[in-house]
C-alpha cells in the first residue's frame, strides 16, 4: 500500500484529524507501510499535502 492510501485508511478509521507524527506513527503500527528513513512524517506530511494541493486546484 502507498503511503496516501494507507494515511486515508489510517484518517477514516480516526474519525478526526490527526498530525501527520500520529498518521506515520499509526500506518506503521497498523503494518500498512514502512519506512527506512529518519523522519516517515515528513513522508506523510509531503505525500498527502501533495495530493492535497493537486486535488485542490481542479
Amino acid at each position: 500500500m502507498n503511503v496516501q492510501d494507507a494515511a486515508i485508511q489510517i484518517l477514516k478509521d480516526a474519525g478526526k484529524p490527526l498530525h501527520a507524527k500520529e498518521i506515520a506513527e499509526r500506518i506503521m503500527e497498523a503494518g500498512l507501510w514502512s519506512s527506512d528513513g529518519k523522519t516517515p512524517e515528513a513522508t506523510v506530511s509531503e505525500r498527502t499535502g501533495l495530493n492535497c494541493t493537486t486535488d485542490s486546484a481542479l
